[in-house]
């Protein structure tokens, strides 16, 4: 090989068709001579990156057509929390022009969706927080969790073994927050949390679209109320 000929380092990447799956697998390598008859090869498996990177595109594909709050909280829940892994998870939301929060959807791999109930972002929980705050946490086990928020230690199971929890914000506007919960440990390296924090984005960018459509459909019906002729008088 050119490596053992030159001395110099070589990189590149190619694709591998995994057995059993079919799945092309897409890997880095780099070559490295080690004295003068050894090579040391040091391959990386981009499959995980790729795999973020379509489920990136197909979600954002499908909050494009989201014209309503409801459809944008069913894709989060219904096609995010599980693609990602998450065992539970739920969005909360303020309510436009007030103090007050709902959440709004909850995905729960064994019981199912959730109804959505009053919340507050005053509680001591990691999504309290981070709707109140708009920061990020990532808990990789339930000490780390335990210790920041002794409060909520007794409403998390064992499905609840590492947390992440997201802002829905956009430019300086909080919506609210998501939180993706694991029933196995994460380390949340950093390309982890870039991936779930532009999932987040997404969301949150299709929220303001739902929310701007909605108001925009409450201004026309009230323009058409208005411009409506008068009915007839009333009878005698």
């Amino acid at each position: 090989m050119r490596v053992l000929d030159t001395g110099r380092p070589e990189q590149g990447a190619f694709l591998w068709t995994r057995s059993g799956t079919g799945r092309a697998a897409d890997y880095e390598y780099q070559a490295t001579r080690v004295g003068t008859d050894r090579l040391v090869w040091v391959l990386r498996d981009n499959s995980e990156r790729v795999l973020r990177a379509e489920l990136l595109a197909q979600v954002t594909a499908a909050l494009a057509t989201a014209g309503t709050l409801a459809c944008v909280m069913s894709i989060l829940t219904e096609q995010i929390m599980p693609a990602v892994g998450a065992t539970v998870g739920a969005a909360v939301l303020n309510e436009p022009g007030s103090d007050h929060y709902t959440v709004r959807h909850i995905h729960d791999r064994e019981r199912g969706p959730q109804t959505p109930a009053p919340f507050s972002v005053s509680a001591p929980y990691p999504t309290a927080h981070t709707a109140r705050t708009g920061r990020a946490l990532f808990f990789a086990d339930p000490a780390e969790r335990t210790e920041a928020f002794p409060a909520a230690a007794p409403f998390f199971t064992d499905r609840y073994h590492s947390t992440a929890v997201l802002p829905l914000a956009l430019e300086a506007r909080l919506f609210g927050a998501v939180s993706f919960h694991f029933d196995e440990g994460h380390e949340f390296t950093d390309s982890e949390r870039s991936f779930l924090t532009a999932l987040a984005g997404q969301c949150a960018l299709a929220i303001e679209r739902a929310r701007l459509h909605q108001e925009a459909a409450c201004k026309q019906a009230q323009l058409e109320a208005l411009a409506a002729p008068p009915g007839p008088p009333p009878g005698p």
